[in-house]
């Protein structure tokens, strides 16, 4: 019997879908890619002005409340009023996924397209934008404790899976709801930072990234997935403030020492000294607030970090 090779699909620029070869096999309507509510003037009169590419779902255009309402009615789990608390065993997923895949969601074309009031309430009147990156945040351990070691600053949680995004949105909601006036300031979008990143932030506008136990990628040739390397820390370089930190966790030694090796090779980084290192308890927290930090404690494995900030390069 003679197997029949699948044939691969992409997106293109346009957000079409495209066979091997780059041909349209099926094109992308308009309101699979048009934002809502914001018009803009042109000769042909008033358009939808496009906001966000790849889907119709863009969590970064809606409330937490209303993401979390359609998820709760989605899938017959009743009222969001209702009590929130998300349980693990309903969101499992596969660890990791492949961040190079040619799968499509939303991401927005800038910044300023992010309806960022229905993420943090407030923060339109206040001017504050997000300061703190969780990138890859799982179940949202860190990015709870993060919420709490910075109540006057906004923390965004970036996760690309699916199911684990919806279990953070509730998780945040039901939190909010316990502890009235708490927590309005930890949201959370479904991405896939190492493309998109700087789509979500402008240049020097975080203060920390935080990479947590992220896959390992332990085959030779797909070390170019990994979430650290020197392609990807200029792109992180470009969102970090000046002295802006990166944090890194693994309970894997080699991928420690490859995260190692990428930020002392990169000339906008630095190591922080020892004492320095854990302002705010912050390698107390990433060494110990995550889910999957829990998971190697457990397994009584061990535990590698890494601080770094951003430098002005020396000529």
């Amino acid at each position: 019997m003679v197997k029949r090779r699948r044939k691969r699909y992409g997106v293109d620029e346009e957000g079409n879908k495209v066979d091997g070869g780059g041909k349209v096999v099926k094109k992308v309507k308009p309101e699979d890619v048009m934002g809502e509510g914001n018009q803009v003037e042109g000769e042909e009169g008033s358009a939808d002005l496009l906001v966000y590419r790849g889907g119709t779902s863009g969590d970064f255009l809606v409330s937490l409340d209303e993401s979390v309402e359609k998820s709760l009615e989605g899938e017959g789990e009743g009222d969001v009023a209702e009590d929130l608390r998300p349980r693990r065993k309903n969101f499992r997923m596969r660890a990791h996924c492949n961040v190079l895949a040619d799968v499509s969601f939303p991401y927005p074309l800038s910044p300023d397209s992010i309806n960022w009031e229905a993420h943090f309430p407030g923060s339109k009147e206040s001017g504050k934008v997000v300061e703190y990156a969780d990138v890859g945040c799982g179940y949202g351990g860190l990015l709870i404790n993060l919420a709490k070691t910075f109540p006057s600053s906004l923390c965004l949680g970036m996760e690309i899976r699916d199911k684990v995004c919806r279990y953070v949105r509730q998780r945040i909601v039901s939190m909010r709801k316990e502890h009235d006036g708490l927590f309005n300031n930890a949201s959370i979008v479904r991405s896939n930072a190492q493309k998109h990143i700087s789509n979500f932030f402008h240049k020097g506008q975080l203060k920390a990234l935080f990479f947590l136990f992220p896959d390992p990628q332990f085959k030779k040739k797909n070390h170019r997935r990994r979430i650290i390397t020197l392609a990807l820390l200029s792109e992180y370089a470009f969102v970090l403030q000046e002295g802006g930190r990166i944090y890194t966790a693994t309970d894997v030694k080699e991928l420690h020492d490859w995260m190692e090796e990428m930020l002392e090779a990169h000339p906008l980084f630095q190591r922080v000294s020892k004492e320095k290192e854990n302002e705010h308890n912050l390698v107390h927290a990433i060494l110990n607030s995550s889910e999957e930090s829990s998971k190697v404690d457990r397994s009584g494995g061990s535990k590698y970090y890494n601080v770094f900030e951003k430098v002005t390069p020396t000529s």
